[in-house]
């Protein structure tokens, strides 16, 4: 039997969600495994000393993780609007190996006051 030309594609995508903190007193998270997959959104808790989240990439887990920018030199990054939100990070982010999520503003360490933990959500 010849295969239907009309019948749509499918591709099955799988989600895996994770809490990943930021201590008390820094400003990077620890680093996410984002190998296999090609979207990740951000949840924001409502305690969170003001920044914004830029990316921090390896491409080795215990490497070192350098800011990462689009081909304009501009840094990659989400802004915050207000604690407490859910923000979806640029397709461009899904490049990277092993990412930290990095609370700064303007490209400088925004400390955070108190320990951090956020959900993180990504899409195969």
């Amino acid at each position: 039997m010849a295969a239907n030309p009309h019948k749509a594609a499918y591709i099955e995508r799988s989600y895996e969600s994770k809490f990943v903190p930021i201590v008390a007193g820094a400003s990077e998270s620890q680093a996410i495994d984002f190998r296999n997959h090609v979207m990740l959104q951000v949840h924001v808790p409502a305690a969170w000393t003001a920044a914004d989240i830029g990316f921090k990439v390896s491409t080795t887990v215990d490497g070192t993780y350098v800011p990462l920018y689009n081909e304009a030199g501009d840094l990659l990054e989400m802004i915050l609007i207000s604690p407490s939100t859910a923000l979806v990070a640029t397709p461009r982010v899904a490049g990277g190996y092993f990412i930290k999520l990095w609370s700064q503003s303007a490209e400088v360490n925004v400390p955070q006051a108190a320990e951090r933990l956020m959900e993180v959500v990504m899409k195969s």
